[in-house]
């Protein structure tokens, strides 16, 4: 059976076993089933969007911890539900400031998790040169710059294993696996 039939059929259950069971003992069913799925799959990368006006996100992202957070804030747009339904009321100021919020704080999550990272090994797929780096990402979709001593020919597309050595909030760092 493959991974994602299994994923998929575990996401059923819990989903219709909270429905049926938990619902009355469960403030929010969706956060309890990723939290069962997070627990079985430790290899699941979760991402997510924010669009920053009515609320603060950061019980979400305290609890959920996701591996990348996309954030903006909400403007309207003629034609849309949004903007017949929505009043956008929320300064520009303050959008800022929710939205620098939220960055702060996954900054800090991101660190703590890619520096769980060091002293792993990943299979890396060669992306390209940045900043003079050779880099790549990994499975988990991170990215990983290459301590390259220029040894051997590498090409972009080539997937190779790499020793994380190094971390900071948005990448890692490691050296080629001989």
């Amino acid at each position: 059976m493959s991974i994602f039939l299994l994923l998929t059929l575990l996401i059923i259950f819990f989903f219709i076993s909270t429905k049926l069971f938990l619902s009355s003992y469960i403030k929010n069913p969706l956060k309890y089933i990723y939290l069962q799925v997070r627990y079985f799959t430790a290899k699941l990368i979760v991402s997510s969007c924010f669009v920053v006006l009515f609320c603060r996100y950061n019980e979400d992202l305290k609890l959920i911890e996701f591996d990348k957070v996309h954030v903006s804030g909400y403007s309207t747009r003629e034609g849309t539900v949004a903007s017949r339904k929505l009043i956008d009321d929320i300064t520009i100021e303050e959008k800022k400031s929710r939205i620098k919020e939220v960055n702060v704080l996954q900054e800090e999550i991101q660190y703590n998790k890619n520096n769980k990272l060091i002293g792993t090994y990943f299979d890396v797929l060669i992306e390209g040169h940045k900043r003079g780096d050779l880099f790549g990402r990994a499975m988990n979709d991170k990215i990983v710059y290459i301590d390259f001593d220029g040894e051997r020919n590498i090409n972009y597309g080539e997937t190779l294993g790499v020793e994380i050595t190094k971390s900071t909030p948005w990448s890692l760092r490691g050296t080629l696996i001989k």
